[in-house]
């Protein structure tokens, strides 16, 4: 069992990865004490597990057997509650620190990297039981007390969707906007599927189709154009084969290919990219022939009414007086490729953009300070008409009308969004609130209350925010996320010491082969399910009196530490082997 952890831990001789490996033990022999602290829990296999071949016994959800009577007759002792909370304590504060340390790094063995699936199957059981993602009766929606908002034109904004959140919690995607009540309209998501992930595929699939369909959202698709050939053809046709699930009418568009312009800056970060893979896509027509053989293929599955695209940031507005788009040698041609795309789809291609003022390198501190930034603020956080976001799209429009000379095609934002920690590499890195959740707050707030238009001309069509969770980015972790973690109930905007109250639920379709529920009765079929509303104990609460823990608290505590054993080990593991 512990052999992925040694697989990811093996290139490495710091001494937190030896506390990390004894901590983990410890925990799952703290577990499976016979203490009684858990209810009764099923031993029935859940569905993935049957279909790979494991054992029914999970070691995340605890407890040695049945307890024989109520649980307040086999009550735990005070010395193994005092354990558990330790644990529970040292597990947040070791994940914390091993996060801030690796975030950067990516170093695991095959065998690594495979022993994620085995830890999604045993935690999507975990987290359904008790509460931390939704069953079919229900949306996931994170828990605050920090109330932002409105939401304006909600039908015209969406959500992107990370590659944490698509990977790992697929069923915790949020129905309404967090931090506030109007529903998510469209989702974005950037690829269908990582040939890099061992996991459950389907699952996520069905979790996609489960939301959309009781929604009512509809989804911009993407597929990828790279490098490498054989990635993009898969890449395609997982694509193709998730838009047959959700269906035509649940699509808002296919992306194709994200923010090409900057291939030939990435160099030095991959070695799949060199300058033959540029000239074959820019200057020999891959790029061209790649994207209107896949628009084919698109429309020969029904498809044929749906807007394409292409997402391009803010180099392929770097254009001329003799051409609006970025068009250079060796480069990239953004404006011939907008020619061609407008010339053959017509009113059928939809110009679509990322914006983002965090990163804007013309940004620079106050004037004479080494760490304020409060001018560049003012102007970036916000989102009326004299703001930079909103400015920055009026500049797309009128430089999409250069090229057309229409004044309203499609016009999408791909992305926008704020960090809560910093990852920029310009100036503003030195200021201490450029990069920090309250920037990320009024960011996200202004966005919520932006009522979507922008100065003098046109708005865009839809603007998607990035994202729901914070995730990787070419191995290094980013904190653009309104949610933290798949783990976590909470929303990140929130008063500190918040715990989010949560619905524990029996049913566990989350793993399931399709809309069936696993009752604790132990039937998998046409079972009923139950609810039962607790609150999360807080870290280091003391017990009712001494040796009298509530069972409530009991078997809360046994919930939450079941379920630190999981998201600290995949936590660690995800950042450390950059999954």
């Amino acid at each position: 069992m512990f052999s992925g952890v040694g697989s990811c831990l093996e290139s490495s001789h710091d001494h937190h990865h030896l506390i990390l490996v004894v901590l983990f033990i410890f925990g799952v022999v703290v577990e499976h004490v016979p203490a009684g602290i858990d209810k009764p829990v099923s031993r029935e296999v859940p569905a993935t597990s049957k279909r790979r071949g494991r054992g029914g016994r999970s070691w995340i959800t605890g407890g040695s057997g049945s307890c024989p009577g109520p649980c307040s007759q086999c009550r735990a002792s005070k010395a193994h509650f005092q354990l558990r909370k330790m644990f529970l304590r040292a597990a947040v504060l070791l994940k914390s620190r091993l996060r801030a340390k690796y975030a950067s790094k990516a170093a695991c063995s095959p065998v690594g990297r495979r022993w994620d699936s085995r830890i999604l199957a045993y935690s999507v059981d975990t987290k359904v039981r008790h509460g931390f993602a939704p069953s079919d009766s229900g949306h996931f929606a994170c828990q605050t007390d920090a109330v932002l908002g409105p939401v304006r034109n909600a039908t015209r904004k969406g959500l992107a969707v990370d590659d944490t959140t698509l990977r790992w919690c697929s069923g915790s995607i949020p129905a309404v906007w967090p931090n506030a009540d109007a529903p998510v309209a469209a989702l974005r998501l950037f690829k269908a599927w990582d040939p890099s992930w061992q996991d459950d595929r389907e699952l996520a699939w069905r979790n996609l189709k489960a939301f959309v369909d009781q929604t009512g959202a509809r989804v911009l698709m993407g597929t990828s154009i790279s490098c490498v050939s054989a990635d993009d053809d898969q890449s395609w046709e997982w694509t193709k084969g998730l838009m047959q699930v959700l269906g035509p009418d649940r699509i808002m568009g296919l992306a194709i290919g994200n923010e090409l312009e900057l291939l030939f800056t990435k160099f030095a970060f991959s070695d799949t990219v060199d300058q033959a893979c540029i000239d074959r896509l820019w200057e020999r027509g891959g790029l061209w022939e790649i994207f209107t053989r896949i628009v084919d293929d698109f429309d020969s599955l029904g498809f044929g009414s749906i807007p394409v695209t292409s997402v391009f940031g803010g180099l392929a507005l770097a254009g001329n007086s003799t051409h609006p788009f970025f068009e250079q040698v060796g480069k990239a041609r953004v404006n011939s490729f907008f020619q061609n795309a407008t010339a053959t789809f017509g009113d059928r291609y939809a110009f679509t953009w990322t914006t983002y003022p965090y990163f804007d390198p013309n940004e620079r501190l106050d004037e004479g300070t080494t760490d304020q930034c409060e001018f560049a603020r003012n102007r970036s956080l916000c989102f009326d008409n004299s703001c930079d976001a909103p400015k920055s799209m009026a500049y797309m429009r009128r430089k999409m009308t250069d090229l057309t000379g229409k004044s309203n095609s499609t016009f999408w934002i791909g992305e926008t969004g704020w960090s809560s920690r910093g990852s920029v590499q310009s100036e503003m890195k030195y200021c201490k609130n450029w990069a920090a959740p309250e920037s990320l707050e009024k960011y996200y707030d202004s966005f919520l209350q932006w009522d979507g238009s922008t100065p003098g001309v046109e708005p865009p069509d839809h603007v998607f925010y990035f994202t729901i969770r914070d995730s990787l980015n070419f191995g290094n972790a980013e904190q653009f996320g309104v949610i933290e973690q798949c783990h976590m109930g909470e929303c990140k905007l929130r008063s500190p010491g918040f715990n989010a109250t949560y619905t524990t639920t029996s049913s566990s379709t989350a793993v399931s082969d399709g809309p069936s529920s696993s009752s604790t009765s132990g039937t998998v079929e046409g079972s009923k399910e139950t609810t039962s509303t607790t609150t999360s104990a807080r870290m280091g609460s003391e017990t009712t009196s001494e040796g009298e823990e509530s069972e409530a608290e009991l078997t809360d505590l046994g919930s939450r530490s079941s379920l630190s054993l999981y998201s600290f080990l995949l936590s660690f593991l995800a950042v450390r082997c950059d999954w």
